[in-house]
């Protein structure tokens, strides 16, 4: 078996990601990741497989990131990140 290695995205090496979330989009075929940094910034990749790579900001938080997580929910067909701040907060987007 042959493990492939992909760079999918490049960062800002001084701006260190604190949080990293994944899952796959059946209906689409995308795949995703929540990537949260600690300046606070919450960025979405994703991807189709022979596709490009995209990414978008999807929110900045004040009180910092500390943890990420996301699901995609089948039944609603509804992206979630759940996103856990310096200050204690734990909120869904």
């Amino acid at each position: 078996m042959t493990v492939s290695q992909d760079v999918l995205v490049q960062f800002d090496p001084n701006n260190v990601m604190v949080g990293i979330a994944g899952y796959y989009v059946a209906p689409e075929g995308t795949q995703h990741v929540i990537v949260g940094f600690r300046d606070g910034t919450l960025t979405e990749v994703y991807w189709r497989s022979g596709q490009g790579v995209h990414q978008d900001t999807l929110a900045r938080f004040s009180n910092g990131v500390v943890g990420v997580g996301a699901y995609y929910d089948t039944n609603e067909g509804s992206q979630h990140a759940v996103i856990g701040t310096r200050d204690g907060q734990l909120i869904e987007l």
